[in-house]
């Protein structure tokens, strides 16, 4: 995935995921999570969403010692970091491409959606804040 504009499923990016209540039947069962979303990306337009949604999702036993769990068909989930990492990559590419209207139009979207989302202030103090030497 290197565009989350063009994907042809929906994208949510979000910045927390917990898993809570669980429940097993057997060979199955489910997991309560909680995902903290801050963007969604639908029809190559994306918008802000903040807030948290409660889901279950199922779980199968994959062996012996563990189990795994599979988020909903139809729908992609992305960790902010990543979605972060993708869009400044593509930025990149595009200030080295060109500046047709459509490219430009393209770079300021992906500034005002880079712009728009919450910023990790203990990551960012850890580039910014200067060590301290005595």
């Amino acid at each position: 995935m290197g565009d989350l504009f063009r994907s042809t499923e929906p994208v949510i990016v979000f910045d927390h995921f917990t898993a809570g209540k669980v429940h097993i039947d057997g060979n199955a069962g489910w997991v309560e999570v909680q995902i903290d979303e801050v963007l969604f990306f639908v029809d190559g337009k994306a918008q802000a969403r903040k807030g948290s949604e409660r889901q279950q999702w199922p779980l199968s036993r994959r062996d012996q010692a563990s189990w795994e769990v599979s988020p909903p068909a139809g729908v992609i989930y992305v960790p902010q970091a990543l979605a972060v990492r993708l869009m400044s990559r593509q930025l990149a590419q595009l200030a080295q491409a060109g500046r047709d209207p459509a490219r430009l139009r393209q770079t300021a979207e992906l500034v005002r959606v880079l712009d728009s989302l919450p910023q990790d202030q203990s990551a960012f103090q850890k580039f910014t804040t200067p060590n301290k030497q005595n």
